[in-house]
């Protein structure tokens, strides 16, 4: 009977919130944040890693670990969206080049770090 009685209560809570929702609260619309937002900036991408690279460093990453698990991560999604691998390469040795002053031709060779690399 109790269980009964708990199933009756529970459902008349379930009418009133439904219905408080439907009387009180129906000029409410759903909006899509993602489409509101502005464009993403350079300045806001480089804010955000420096949040992420000082986030892992105050957990124990090596900041060393850390910058290379974000530039690697970089040449492989720049890897992914380039026609070829060597147009990829030239994008590498232009920004080491415009950026560092490192005149390098880039060699890669296959083998990207999988799931199953744990280091």
């Amino acid at each position: 009977m109790g269980a009964r009685l708990s199933n009756v209560v529970l459902a008349r809570q379930a009418y009133l919130f439904i219905s408080c929702y439907t009387k009180w609260m129906s000029h409410l619309k759903i909006i899509d944040f993602a489409s509101k937002r502005p464009k993403p900036t350079y300045i806001e991408a480089k804010q955000r890693l420096e949040h992420l690279f000082e986030d892992f460093t105050a957990r124990g990453v090596s900041p060393k670990e850390i910058a290379s698990l974000i530039f690697t991560f970089g040449v492989c999604e720049l890897l992914s969206y380039s026609d070829t691998p060597e147009e990829g390469s030239e994008v590498i040795d232009e920004v080491l080049y415009n950026c560092f002053g490192i005149k390098k031709k880039s060699i890669f060779t296959e083998g990207f770090v999988t799931e199953e690399d744990t280091d």
